[in-house]
């Protein structure tokens, strides 16, 4: 994806070049950019980002598991809430 303004231009890549440009400030890279009120030249004048997760592209909310912690959910809870019909076991190496 190529970024032009008017101090110049950037073009994203991949996803560590995503957060180098977010500057720590990117929770995920799991989003969609769509831009909104085209200029006159058909550019975008803004851009909403939608994001789709926190971080580890595996479908485990980050904040949402914070928030089952500090309301007292248990490990395997959470797990099974967003993990749905999976089995948690001891494993024997």
């Amino acid at each position: 994806m190529l970024i032009e303004g008017t101090k110049g231009a950037v073009e994203i890549e991949q996803e560590n070049n995503i957060r180098a440009i977010a500057l720590g400030r990117l929770r995920s890279t799991g989003f969609i950019v769509e831009g909104y009120g085209n200029n006159t030249a058909g550019v975008p004048e803004y851009f909403i980002f939608w994001g789709a997760g926190w971080g580890h592209a595996v479908g485990l909310c980050q904040s949402g598991v914070a928030g089952m912690c500090e309301k007292g959910f248990k490990y395997d809870d959470i797990l099974k809430k967003y993990y749905k019909g999976s089995a948690i076991r001891k494993m024997d190496y």
